[in-house]
């Protein structure tokens, strides 16, 4: 039982975390895309510099590790299972 919880949960946050990293990189690629158009608001200096394409990529690049971590977290979480399940089996 406990190891269905685990691979529930380990699965679990393995997509939440990948879903996090991918809106990230969208969004990061549209900045570097649209630097002006990502500008967000501000009230004292409306007319402000964008952010650079070096700040853009580096925001995408921490995003696609997120990413890369969700993705290995699922991997992760679906072959221990099936190793796990291997072994009993042989039991």
């Amino acid at each position: 039982m406990n190891n269905k919880i685990l691979y529930v949960l380990g699965i679990l946050f393995g997509s939440i975390i990948t879903l996090f990293g991918s809106l990230g990189v969208f969004f990061g690629i549209i900045a570097i895309l649209d630097p002006v158009g990502t500008q967000l608001s501000d009230d004292s200096n409306p007319l402000g510099t964008p952010p650079t394409t070096i700040e853009s990529l580096t925001i995408t690049a921490i995003y696609f590790l997120i990413l890369s971590l969700g993705i290995t977290l699922i991997y992760g979480t679906y072959k221990w299972k099936m190793s796990y399940s291997e072994k009993t089996k042989l039991k």
